[in-house]
């Protein structure tokens, strides 16, 4: 099988091998930017391994109160009790965190109330810290320790919903049709296929916020706050769109070819 490698890490990619026009994407290894592997081309037609821009820890960074004041909007996806020393947290109580979709990005809720994030989750045991602003920086261990109770929530639907809507913004499909594969830089390409799913982080988060909010009654009190709080949204997405660049690799060969602006589709005719 074939193996047509990312553009991600130019240095360990081997020479550029374009691909022949008409040639069936079926049999060949392309590169997934959405889950940063290398997997069939036949797989992109499943859409299973992708998932969406933003998690609900990055909703946290732009909203810290969000579970307090629209918690009931949220998914209670896992409750029960571990073991938490410095950044490793050892679930003893409440099932498997895998099975429950704990992963990098979720959200845990610890002890008498700190709020964490997962960075990574193997077996039993989690990594987490507490909430930082840039993903990149160094995981910070929460002051508490021992046993802890952990719940996790998360806005996964919301999240979903608003990945949704920015792919046909920037009319990108969800799923490559089975039919599409073979087309040399097609206009219609996947999501996995967006080589800079990282600029699209905030926007989405955004997006998602605003649907999580627009969901709050506002005729009772308090509801002037959640509308000036769903106007303040708005603007922050319009400004995310107006700067928000997207950069596809239409022919799967590693290299970004197309950039697009949100809300800006190129039409061809059928």
């Amino acid at each position: 099988m074939q193996a047509v490698w990312s553009g991600a890490d130019a240095s360990a990619r081997p020479p550029r091998a374009a691909p022949r026009a008409g040639e069936s994407r079926a049999g060949v290894l392309v590169w997934c930017w959405c889950c940063k592997s290398l997997v069939s081309g036949a797989e992109l037609t499943k859409g299973a391994h992708m998932g969406t821009f933003a998690t609900d820890r990055d909703l946290l960074v732009y909203e810290p109160g969000l579970l307090g004041e629209a918690g009931w909007a949220a998914q209670r996806r896992f409750a029960g009790g571990g073991t938490l020393s410095g950044t490793n947290l050892t679930i003893n109580a409440g099932g498997s965190p895998a099975a429950a979709g704990i992963a990098r990005g979720s959200v845990l809720l610890i002890g008498p109330g700190a709020t964490v994030e997962v960075l990574g989750v193997s077996g039993q045991v989690l990594s987490v810290s507490l909430l930082r602003a840039d993903g990149g920086e160094a995981p910070i261990a929460p002051a508490t320790g021992g046993s802890v109770g952990v719940q996790c929530w998360s806005f996964g639907p919301q999240v979903a919903m608003a990945h949704r809507q920015l792919l046909r913004m920037v009319g990108v499909d969800e799923v490559v049709p089975p039919g599409a594969l073979g087309l040399a830089a097609s206009e219609r390409v996947s999501e996995a296929q967006i080589t800079n799913p990282g600029a699209l982080v905030a926007l989405e988060a955004l997006m998602a916020l605003r649907l999580i909010y627009a969901a709050l009654p506002t005729g009772v009190p308090g509801g002037d706050r959640v509308s000036a709080k769903l106007a303040l949204l708005g603007q922050r997405v319009e400004q995310q769109q107006r700067v928000a660049r997207v950069l596809i690799d239409t022919d799967m060969d590693g290299e970004a070819d197309v950039v697009r602006r949100v809300g800006v589709v190129p039409a061809s005719r059928m």
